[in-house]
């Protein structure tokens, strides 16, 4: 079944839902530092794992986490998105050091 809302309402902002991705493993010993991820343009809120045992993702039932992102600009997501896997490394890193 679909529903959608008659009038449609005007698009103000595109949006996305990034999984994360995690491609190490280990006893989460620290906070993550995610400094780097709130500096990026159109960010909008982050959930991540921060305590236990983090696992390599293998499938959306053990991402670590997710971020959303908004723009008015499409193109500006995909850009956010490349600087958000750029740093992700790094991050989980430091969570399991």
């Amino acid at each position: 079944m679909v529903y959608r809302a008659n009038p449609r309402g005007k698009l103000f902002f595109h949006s996305s839902c990034v999984f994360l991705i995690a491609r190490a493993s280990g006893n989460i010993r620290q906070l993550p530092d995610i400094t780097v991820w709130k500096q990026i343009p159109g960010l909008h809120s982050i959930k991540i794992q921060h305590e236990g045992v983090l696992s390599e993702t293998s499938s959306l039932e053990n991402s670590p986490g997710h971020v959303f992102i908004l723009d008015r600009d499409r193109s500006a997501i995909y850009d956010s998105i490349q600087l958000l896997r750029e740093a992700e490394p790094a991050i989980y890193q430091g969570m399991l050091r």
